[in-house]
């Protein structure tokens, strides 16, 4: 008898300046979703992608999106089950880099991840570095001065077994 599967999806979402990125701690991103059954993780995947907003007086508005394949830019500091965290407490800037779960990487397929029970919440928690500020090429007709906001998107899909 084949085991049935399962996902559960976790979207993450933020509009900052770059002045987000001046103060002593990182700006952060998190989200939510309801569990509907309990299930085991067995692979856990993680995507980002960018969006940013340039304005000037001289140029209609531009939005121009990137997706950060190696998912470089963001740092799981936190992946709750009804408010308990199940990683490692490792400092602010630490955490599991987001690279660990990007979809190019073994590391993605995990071992002894918690039993996710059905009927609650889980949450996931991000903090941004600085790395995303340099990903960023202005269009054309603008310079980095013109940037109005950077939309940092983080998507965290775990499959799993029904339990």
């Amino acid at each position: 008898m084949r085991n049935s599967t399962t996902q559960v999806s976790i979207f993450c979402c933020g509009k900052f300046s770059t002045s987000a990125w001046d103060a002593d701690e990182l700006p952060e991103i998190s989200g939510s979703s309801h569990v509907p059954c309990s299930m085991r993780p067995t692979r856990v995947l993680l995507t980002e992608m960018v969006t940013t907003t340039f304005e000037s007086a001289s140029c209609p508005d531009v939005k121009q999106s990137l997706e950060i394949e190696s998912c470089g830019d963001l740092a799981l500091i936190e992946a709750s089950q009804d408010g308990r965290n199940h990683l490692v407490p490792a400092g602010y800037r630490l955490g599991l880099p987001g690279q660990a779960l990007a979809k190019d990487q073994r590391a993605s397929h995990i071992v002894g991840w918690p039993l996710v029970r059905g009927g609650v919440a889980l949450s996931a928690r991000f903090v941004i570095e600085p790395t995303v500020l340099y990903r960023i090429k202005p269009p054309q007709g603008f310079d980095i001065a013109d940037l109005a906001s950077i939309e940092i998107k983080a998507r965290l899909v775990l499959w799993g077994l029904l339990e």
